[in-house]
């Protein structure tokens, strides 16, 4: 499969409304049509227009950032969509001196977030 990966996407609510619902989450248009455009950092992933990956972060642009909605459509998880989402992310507040990125997880995503991959770097 191909996979196209983008910074700062043009997202409607809507797409992210229904990808959150496939993952077993509340749409949140309403909130959606408000959060767009107004965070850190947005990255996304598309399989041909299909939006199938998300995240966001949230950060005070200085010391630290905070990934939120990392979400990836159930049939294309485990294609290592959500570890190049955020491998983008830490790309980017590493490369804006940004001393730490944190994340809060359900406990179901505890192996995922356990994986020898996830503690990229730390600051000196």
């Amino acid at each position: 499969m191909r996979y196209r990966y983008e910074y700062n996407p043009t997202l409607s609510a809507a797409q992210v409304g229904e990808l959150r619902e496939t993952v077993g989450w509340d749409a949140r248009i309403d909130k959606y049509q408000e959060i767009l455009g107004n965070t850190y950092l947005c990255v996304a992933c598309f399989y041909e227009d299909e939006l199938v990956g998300y995240a966001d972060v949230v950060s005070d642009g200085v010391d630290d950032a905070y990934i939120r909605d990392l979400m990836v459509r159930p049939e294309h998880q485990h294609q290592g969509i959500a570890s190049n989402l955020i491998a983008m992310i830490v790309e980017t507040v590493k490369g804006d001196g940004i001393k730490m990125v944190g994340v809060l997880f359900a406990p179901s995503c505890a192996d995922f977030f356990a994986g020898p991959d996830f503690i990229l770097w730390q600051a000196a």
